[in-house]
This record gives structure tokens, sequence and C-alpha cells, in this order.
């Protein structure tokens, strides 16, 4: 392939622009060689006396490196002057390729390429300057950036305090602080004697009574089983009410934790008179919130019941059952008209029995059946049928002394209720 003017032309303006000026010029050289064979003497004369005409007087980098391609033109003119001598000299030389034809205006050659000037910061420069240099490097603890040696921070490992270049890490929570490059948590107790600090640890603890609320320790009311009485922390665990005697209830005071009841043999319902000689006792309370009643009982001495008792003596007949009447303060059989004594057992085997049915009784022996004999101690009779039989001198075999004693034979005036029958006594 023949290479004419414009492609040298265009060839010679592509490798001079180039930023790389020594790269350039060697690249050049090689081109124009490659292209163009080597020079021939007169090309080779015409550049020496170039090189001599235009030698450098500054010491500009510009002045001495002018490009090949002032020479290969100047050489080109040359050869157009000798064109009619040495034409056949060339052809057929090494490179094989016809000689380039001299430049018009058109293919002018380009200007010279301006040298590349540094360009580098004005303090603490480092890195390229652009012109294939160096404007410098940075210390150890410093970085290059943008051109410029910049502090390099140290917080490796670290997410708090000082980066070593004027700021920091990172910064902590407000409940945090920073120790060693690590956010520690803070513990907070301000006005709190227990519960958490904020940190997974404790202010403190509080009593065995005690429970923690909003970070201070409160008394904890204890009742358990209790129903009234003190909570142990100056309240109450309740109050106990007054169920009066008549219901065996509570009493109203507390003991123990637990409401009183009434006492055992708490009279818990009034003795009645259930019938003219029958008396039903008082009921009384078992202690346990009972009321407990014994059976009804038959008066001694075939006495009344009046309110609620049996009467102990009789003033008059009203006071005796029926068919008795009072003598001498006790109820005896009422006599009857056109009697033979028997009602009066013949006098006891201690008297005459008259035809009006009185017993006239033989010294020493008294009262209305002769019965009365010397006076006899009802307390010291043993049974139940012996007192009887000494029912005429006074004595009743009583169920209930007025001394709560039962099954004794005493007076009337210290029985209370009298056995009614001595078939269950011996």
């Amino acid at each position: 392939m023949e290479m004419d003017g414009f492609d040298f032309d265009r060839l010679t303006r592509v490798v001079s622009t180039s930023s790389r000026r020594r790269l350039a010029a060697a690249l050049g050289a090689v081109l124009v060689t490659a292209v163009l064979g080597p020079l021939t003497d007169v090309e080779t004369h015409a550049k020496a006396k170039h090189r001599k005409r235009h030698k450098p007087t500054h010491s500009g980098a510009h002045h001495r490196h002018q490009h090949d391609a002032r020479d290969v033109h100047v050489s080109s003119k040359k050869k157009g002057k000798h064109k009619g001598k040495d034409t056949k000299k060339h052809v057929g030389s090494a490179a094989g390729v016809a000689s380039p034809p001299a430049p018009t205006q058109e293919t002018a050659p380009p200007p010279d390429p301006q040298p590349c000037v540094p360009h580098c910061a004005a303090t603490n420069p480092c890195g390229d300057d652009s012109c294939s240099g160096s404007c410098g490097t940075c210390p150890e603890n410093e970085m290059c950036q943008g051109g410029t040696c910049r502090c390099r921070p140290q917080c490796d490992g670290a997410s708090c305090g000082p980066d070593g270049c004027g700021s920091t890490c990172g910064t902590c929570a407000s409940n945090e602080t920073c120790q060693g490059g690590s956010c520690v948590c803070l513990p907070d107790c301000t006005g709190k004697t227990c519960g958490s600090d904020g940190c997974g640890g404790s202010c403190g603890s509080c009593g065995a009574h005690e429970v923690c609320d909003s970070g201070r320790c409160l008394c904890a009311p204890d009742c358990g089983t209790k129903v009234c009485g003190g909570d142990g922390c100056g309240g109450s665990c309740g109050s106990c009410a007054d169920q009066v005697a008549a219901t065996c209830g509570t009493t109203g005071t507390c003991s123990g934790g637990a409401c009183a009841r009434y006492a055992s043999g708490t009279t818990c319902g009034a003795a009645t008179c259930t019938g003219t000689t029958t008396l039903q006792p008082a009921c009384t309370c078992d202690g346990q919130g009972s009321c407990s009643c014994p059976g009804a009982m038959t008066c001694a001495n075939h006495l009344q019941c009046r309110s609620g008792a049996c009467l102990n003596e009789c003033g008059n007949d009203q006071d005796c059952a029926a068919g008795y009447i009072c003598s001498n303060g006790a109820c005896v059989v009422k006599p009857t008209p056109g009697c033979d004594c028997s009602n009066l057992n013949f006098c006891s085997g201690h008297g005459v029995c008259t035809a009006q049915c009185i017993c006239k009784c033989t010294a020493p022996y008294t009262g209305v059946a002769c019965t009365d004999g010397p006076p006899v101690a009802c307390s010291e009779i043993v049974g139940c049928t012996e007192c009887q039989n000494q029912a005429s001198a006074g004595c009743v075999f009583c169920a209930l002394t007025v001394d709560f004693a039962s099954g004794v034979c005493t007076t009337p005036r210290q029985c209370l209720a009298a056995q009614v029958s001595c078939s269950s006594q011996p």
C-alpha cells in the first residue's frame, strides 16, 4: 500500500499532538522509517543542515526536542529540487514506497506541541501531577485525597472516641459512656433503691416483706389466712362483726387473725315452760357456732313451772300440779271424801286415820301421813328409791341442783329439776 502526501501529513499531525512528547518523537521516527524507508544521502545531509540552522538557544524542552516531521518536510523540499536527477535513483529503494509529494497549503504541518505543565496542590501535595509524575507521597498516618495529604482517621475496632484527626469515631447513646473506643452502658440509679439500673444490673433489693415499685421498696401486706387484724404494713386484713349470742356466731373481736365465736356454755336460748309442770331448760353455745338445747323435763315435787323455771316450794294449792294440794310448803295428794286413809298410806304405820281421813300421828312422827319422823339429812341418803321414800321428810332425788350437780338426794330448795322415775337409777 502506497502512502500519499495527505496520509503522511495526517500521520504527522496525530503523532505531534500526543501529550507524551518523548514517546511521540520515538514513535514518529519509527513510523517515518517504516513508511518512508531509511534516509538517503541527500536527506541525511539536509537533516544535518536543518539541525544546525535550528540549533536551540534556550533551555526550554520544546527547543531541544523538535519533531522529526519538520526534517521530513525539509527533505521533501530538497527532493523536489532534484526531482529530475534522483527520481530514477530512488526507484526500487529498500522500503519499496514512493516518496511523498511536496506539502501543499492544505497539508501544512501542525504547530509544535506545548510542554506538559504539572498540576499539584499548594499545600501537602500528593498523587499524580498529570504529566506522568508524582506530586509527592503522604506520611504513614495520612492519606491522599484529591491531591492533598489528609489525616487518616484511626478508628479500627473503635465505635466512639477521638479518631486522631480532630473528629470522632462515633457517638454513644445518652445512657452510655465511651471507654476504650467502645460504648459502655452507664448505670442510672438516681432516686432509686431497687429495680433495674438500665444496664442489666440492679439498683438494690428489698426486704423479705417488701416489693419494688417504681424504684422504691414498699411494704407488702401479708394476710395469708387471716380475716382480721393487722396486715404487717399498718393496714388491716379485715374486721369482725358481733352476730349476737343467740346465733353462737362471732363476738366482734379478733383473735389470732380469726373472728372469735361465743364460748361454749353461753346462753343462746332462754329456758321456757312448755307445760304446767314441764320445763324446757336454757340452750347453750357449743363454741363452734352452734346452739344446743337439752330435752324438756318435769318439775320436781309436783310443783308447777312458772316464767321459765320450776318452783322450789308451794305457797298455795295453785303452785301444785293437778290432784295435789300445798301442805307446809310441799305439794301432797289431795284427799278425797269418804276415804279409807289408803291414800295416806294408812298414816305410814305411824298413826291412826280418822273418819275425816286425817292421820293422828304417833310421836315423834308428824305430817299428813305421819311420814315426818326424826329429822333426816337428805344429802346422806344414797339412791333414788331411798330418797323418794323420804319425800315426806322433804327429800327429793334431783336430776339438776342449783350447784349444777345431778343424781343426788337433796331438798326441794336445792333442786332445779327432780328425777321423774327411779327406773334408770340405782
